[in-house]
């Protein structure tokens, strides 16, 4: 009930900020519902991609996705995803030492600990707020060779984002967000909108891959389609309160939640 609970939150910051589902769903996994690091990361890409999937067809119909960015965008981000689910975080030994420290770190605060840094970066984040507009607001109306002149940053931002967003389970709008904004110079609701559609299609894109490694067990997808539908319920409540309240009053309370979480989880991870 409290893992039900906590799914319905992360599903509101989802449909408000557009963003902050998977960083919040990965300790909710792993502390409060008990599963180990990697099925964490892996549960949390399905809970907040068809979360996100139907954020984006709610935000398409609001007129908040542009479909040219987001291809655009998701394309590299699902490479650098692929990469990090298929190779990176298999490699990961199951322990590792160090030498003459008498040390050792399991798989799961290998996985945890860059997690956490990653949670205080996209806390930092919205303490700052979005950044201005870069340009026009809408993608259709970028000079010609808009695309190309900045395919480089693209390519590059894209494929990191998808690199980070795999390892630690995330969907990465608090990093797709901004890209969006200054790189393709789209209004911040259009931002928020397009990048749901982003972080579904590369969550799509991990959770298949997990799925045909084995990640996910069969004992593990009825508390998965559980949070799954508290969060979904969320998303609902968070589009409707999207539409009445600026995410500005909301953003400072949630990355502060988001900076104290993270210190816990290095807390209990460096020093158990």
């Amino acid at each position: 009930m409290l893992a039900a609970v906590l799914a319905f939150v992360i599903g509101i910051t989802l449909g408000v900020l557009g963003a902050g589902g998977g960083i919040l769903t990965v300790p909710l996994l792993h502390y409060v519902v008990g599963m180990d690091a990697r099925a964490s990361t892996s549960a949390s890409l399905l809970i907040v991609g068809v979360t996100a999937a139907l954020a984006a067809v709610l935000s398409m119909k609001n007129g908040r996705v542009d479909g040219r960015a987001a291809l655009a965008f998701a394309l590299p981000t699902a490479v650098g995803m692929i990469v990090s689910r298929t190779i990176l975080l298999p490699s990961l030994p199951a322990e590792i030492s160090i030498p003459n420290g008498g040390v050792t770190f399991s798989r799961d605060t290998l996985i945890l600990v860059p997690f956490a840094l990653v949670m205080m970066m996209a806390a930092w984040r919205m303490f700052k707020g979005p950044a201005a507009a870069i340009g026009p607001t809408d993608v259709g109306s970028q000079p010609k060779g808009f695309f190309s002149n900045r395919t480089t940053k693209l390519v590059l931002s894209g494929a990191s984002i998808g690199l980070v967003s795999g390892f630690v389970g995330a969907g990465g709008g608090f990093l797709i967000v901004p890209a969006l904004h200054l790189l393709l110079g789209l209004s911040l609701p259009s931002a928020i909108g397009t990048s749901l559609v982003v972080i579904a299609m590369n969550s799509g894109i991990g959770v298949a891959s997990d799925v045909s490694m084995g990640v996910l067990h069969r004992e593990a997808w009825p508390i998965i389609g559980l949070l799954t539908t508290a969060s979904v319920l969320g998303m609902i409540v968070g589009l409707k309160v999207a539409s009445k309240l600026s995410p500005g009053k909301i953003r400072p309370a949630f990355a502060t939640l988001m900076m104290v979480m993270s210190l816990v989880i290095l807390a209990k991870e460096l020093f158990p």
